[in-house]
């Protein structure tokens, strides 16, 4: 789920045992150091060489969504 606003957002999964709740939340993609702004609607793609890649859009606000970025992925 989308979550902190379209520019310089996160993206969040939640879960709970019950679907009434309570959920827990975790944040599972950041933008971190990167200077490019996300992440956004993109894919996750995982390589024959055990890698894990997220490609994905750029917000440039006024101008719409303009870039594809491909970032190694990381669990750190």
């Amino acid at each position: 789920m989308p979550a902190g606003g379209v520019d310089l957002g996160w993206q969040s999964v939640f879960r709970a045992k019950k679907i009434t709740g309570p959920y827990e939340a975790k944040v599972v993609m950041a933008q971190g150091n990167s200077v490019i702004n996300g992440p956004h609607q993109g894919a996750w793609v995982h390589t024959q060489f055990d890698e894990d890649w997220f490609i994905h859009f750029q917000s440039k606000q006024a101008y719409g969504w303009v870039s594809k970025h491909l970032l190694l992925a990381s669990n750190s």
